[in-house]
């Protein structure tokens, strides 16, 4: 709830908490969404090199524990975090492994972000072709399932696309 209402300062304590309790208690799983949840509050704080390290942590511990789910919303993260350290590459196998997941699930929600995810990397690799074809694909969908904010980010998006570049 921290995090949702952007208290980053009590999210992060939160998460930390209950990151020790779940060493604790040796409930591996749980350590693994702990560290997803810290890793994404250094993303949301900007920290891309802190977020980074936090999100292979969750990866390893999630992949430790075999959830699937879990492996690809962290790598989703992950992919966020190594698109801030501008590693293109990088974070774009990042991102298409988990999409791979998200739509062999069904999770179209995370579908969506993915593609969003996508659209932003062609986008800065200067690939304005592939990355207006991601964004419009996860407009599209986004409208589908009636995921408002992905709408307005993925608009967002598009509409820096269409500024006209800088020298």
């Amino acid at each position: 709830m921290y995090a949702q209402q952007q208290d980053l300062d009590a999210a992060e304590r939160a998460f930390a908490e209950s990151h020790t309790c779940f060493e604790r208690c040796s409930y591996e799983r749980g350590q693994a969404i702990a560290l997803n949840n810290r890793g994404r509050v250094a993303l949301d704080r900007g920290d891309a090199a802190r977020a980074t390290d936090v999100l292979a942590q969750a990866v390893r511990a999630a992949r430790d524990v075999e959830d699937e789910e879990l492996i690809a919303l962290a790598t989703t993260n992950l992919a966020e975090a190594t698109l801030g350290t501008a590693d293109y590459a990088r974070a774009n196998d990042l991102v298409c492994t988990a999409l791979g997941h998200f739509r062999e699930s069904g999770n179209r929600w995370r579908e969506v972000e993915c593609l969003r995810l996508l659209g932003v990397i062609s986008a800065r690799r200067g690939h304005t072709v592939e990355a207006r074809r991601c964004l419009e694909r996860g407009m599209a969908l986004a409208r589908e399932i009636d995921a408002r904010l992905e709408v307005a980010a993925i608009s967002t998006e598009l509409d820096r696309l269409a500024e006209p570049s800088k020298p």
